[in-house]
């Protein structure tokens, strides 16, 4: 079978880019000798079609805005669950590896932590950097489960971090969470204000359902919540920050 340049519109010279901005690049073999687009082409488009959704969905998109975003991870018993396979937490895992790629992909500026909750408390497992790397790796060799997840804790300590960051930074905070409850040593809705206070935007991306703490925390500090169907589900919330 012959298929002309002027058919593909490729300009001379292999991989180059024809009027529409194809490329042989793009294109690879399967198994059976068909071709198909390449795997990097497809995390290209995927990337593209996720930035037209937030377009579409009314999320601003503040260009020049350098992020600093702590990542909030429930590592609490009820990530431990089984009715995502194989476990809650693996499937958290997935996505909020998919998510810090694709998060330094699209800032390569900016910056990203990770706090986990577990038995009652928060911790701060990786500090402020951009090195997506690190952070997935020291998240991969943490997933045990346990205990109560703290809202409260977790985003005090949010904020005792992120207040410090220059007026030129955007204040983020993603929760992602399994608990249908919170576990304080103190009132969770201060600690909420305290974060508005201090230009926090607080996202949260919970499974099973919705609570009301999550919602009222979002909703004071101009973030987004949303509830999880499936992992699939779970997959596009957290990838949509």
């Amino acid at each position: 079978r012959i298929v002309t340049r002027e058919i593909m519109g490729v300009r001379s010279g292999g991989g180059a880019k024809g009027d529409g901005g194809f490329s042989w690049d793009q294109l690879e073999l399967d198994a059976h000798g068909n071709l198909k687009s390449s795997s990097r082409a497809s995390a290209h488009k995927a990337r593209r079609q996720r930035l037209l959704s937030m377009e579409t969905s009314g999320r601003s998109i503040q260009r020049g805005m350098i992020r600093y975003l702590e990542l909030v991870f429930d590592l609490s018993k009820a990530a431990g669950l089984n009715d995502m396979r194989p476990l809650r937490s693996v499937a958290m895992f997935a996505a909020a590896e998919s998510f810090i790629r694709s998060f330094f992909d699209e800032n390569p500026l900016s910056q990203l932590g990770v706090v986990i909750m577990r038995d009652g408390v928060a911790r701060q497992l990786t500090e402020l950097s951009s090195s997506p790397e690190a952070h997935i790796e020291k998240l991969r060799a943490s997933l045990d489960t346990g205990g109560a997840a703290s809202i409260g804790n977790a985003l005090e300590m949010c904020t005792s971090v992120l207040k410090h960051i220059p007026p030129y930074g955007h204040r983020e905070v993603l929760f992602i969470v399994a608990s249908l409850s919170t576990c304080d040593p103190g009132d969770v809705f201060r600690q909420i204000e305290d974060a508005a206070r201090n230009r926090l935007r607080v996202s949260a991306v919970g499974l099973a359902a919705e609570v009301h703490v999550f919602r009222s925390m979002c909703e004071k500090t101009g973030g987004t919540y949303g509830v999880a169907l499936d992992q699939a589900h779970m997959d596009l919330l957290v990838a949509a920050h």
